[in-house]
């Protein structure tokens, strides 16, 4: 999927975990930023999945689109595939 949705030169942001007793609290959001600080400085854009509706609003806050949204085969998980381009934009 990730090929097929962005080809070009990128960064793909594989793992990112935040124990619930810490979530909402920007523990998060400090743990990404020098990911996407580096990858704008590079000029590439920044690839992720996630599986959790609740993460997809959290990506978007820091300029992630979702480019697919299904299901993972084989399994009844949802599943969203987010891009983000240099700068945010």
């Amino acid at each position: 999927m990730r090929a097929r949705l962005l080809p070009e030169p990128h960064w793909y942001l594989g793992a990112l975990g935040v124990d619930p007793s810490r979530q909402r609290q920007g523990v998060g959001g400090r743990l990404l930023q020098p990911a996407l600080a580096r990858a704008d400085a590079n000029g590439l854009p920044c690839y992720l999945e996630t599986q959790s509706a609740d993460n997809v609003r959290f990506y978007e806050r820091y300029g992630f689109r979702v480019a697919h949204e299904g299901e993972v085969p084989g399994h009844p998980l949802k599943m969203w595939a987010m891009i983000r381009r240099p700068g945010g934009a």
